[in-house]
């Protein structure tokens, strides 16, 4: 196969899709039905083409060039992966009876800006997450306490969802004595091969390569094939904290670096393009998950066993890297807070629904460690606000 001969068939196809998207796009806002909530019921014909020609409008438009990736028009008429610039998405865990007392989880993802053209096409993102859990405070013999993290994101990617620059800061306050830890600053940046990775705390500066796993789409000449998104790593949700040394009886292997910050669900919809472009309704994706310091309290991380494992390329490959296979499955009906929606269900290690639009409405997870009862990360509503 001729790549330059494959990459042109796969613009072509992608301008085409955009092209049907659009006039069904046209033809959705015409008729006063908007694009909040889908009123038409759509056959479900898995898999192949025809599926995907049916929902082409859940990520209209997205395209490899600016001009049918970008809308024109005003500012705030500009999208990319169905976000329009200025958009804010937001997110929380539940239900209430699922979680420990004092826990709580919210995530949220804004288009800040789109920039540049073609080539140069970059989409600037913010995310931001919260959580709080409870953990035993050993000064006051025995009684709870609280564990609150604050994470926030400045995400730059291309026209592909390929992340170019990640910047991660950090923060944790821990209890009522309002112990707060300092600001943690982790900055990924595409070098056109890997990786560089920057970690600032307490005026203290680290430099590491992270480099790229393989998987058969990721091409960094263009680049493409690489989406940030923690697929699995949220089982790690509601432990008391991520670190053996603090809480051995609620480790779970991988959480030392499995922040969930990185679960966002709104970064999914950044994958549905390249879903639809196939000719099943599945596809193999390669996730970035950007590795902090850990959300462990400043005082107990080691930092000769963190120097150690930040230097180890082979076991790198496994923390930052994570491959999963996202499924389309059927169309349903689900409850999302206080509404009933129609959404894609989809298969990627759990059950994920998404609207026709591309928009993440609902992620499920495992249960608690503590609880049996079944979890989720939905999407609020404006009024829920």
């Amino acid at each position: 196969m001729n790549p330059s001969t494959d990459h042109l068939n796969r613009t072509l196809a992608r301008a085409a899709l955009v092209l049907v998207s659009a006039v069904a796009i046209l033809a959705h806002a015409s008729s006063g039905l908007g694009f909040a909530v889908a009123t038409r019921s759509i056959p479900a014909p898995l898999p192949g083409r025809t599926a995907a020609v049916d929902i082409a409008p859940m990520f209209a438009p997205v395209a490899g060039s600016a001009e049918s990736f970008v809308g024109s028009g005003a500012q705030g008429s500009r999208r990319a992966f169905g976000y329009r610039v200025g958009e804010e998405r937001r997110y929380t865990i539940g239900p209430e009876d699922a979680l420990r007392r004092g826990e709580i989880g919210f995530w949220s993802i804004r288009l800040d800006d789109i920039e540049g053209e073609g080539e140069d096409f970059k989409a600037i993102f913010s995310l931001s997450h919260e959580r709080s859990t409870t953990y035993m405070d050993m000064l006051s013999q025995g009684g709870a306490d609280i564990f609150f993290i604050r994470v926030e994101t400045v995400l730059t990617v291309n026209a592909y969802g390929f992340p170019l620059k990640v910047v991660i800061t950090e923060q944790q306050d821990l209890g009522e004595r309002a112990i707060q830890s300092d600001l943690r600053t982790s900055i990924y940046t595409f070098d056109g091969e890997r990786y560089q990775k920057e970690v600032r705390l307490s005026g203290r500066n680290w430099d590491f390569d992270v480099h790229i796993a393989r998987h058969r789409d990721l091409d960094v000449e263009v680049p493409r094939g690489v989406f940030l998104y923690l697929p699995t790593g949220l089982r790690c949700l509601g432990l008391r904290t991520n670190t053996i040394e603090y809480d051995p009886f609620e480790y779970r292997e991988g959480c030392d670096w499995s922040d969930p910050a990185m679960g966002n669900p709104g970064l999914l919809s950044f994958v549905i393009p390249e879903l639809w472009e196939t000719e099943k309704a599945e596809k193999e994706f390669l996730f970035f998950t950007p590795v902090t310091m850990g959300t462990r309290p400043a005082g107990l991380i080691n930092q000769g066993q963190w120097l150690r494992q930040e230097r180890d390329r082979i076991s790198n490959t496994d923390r930052y890297w994570e491959k999963a296979k996202l499924e389309v499955k059927e169309l349903v009906e689900i409850e999302i807070g206080p509404r009933k929606l129609e959404a894609w269900k989809m298969d990627l290690w759990n059950d994920v629904y998404v609207d026709r639009y591309g928009k993440v409405l609902r992620v499920d997870l495992d249960p608690n460690p503590q609880y049996s009862k079944d979890r989720w990360i939905r999407i609020q509503f404006a009024s829920e606000y």
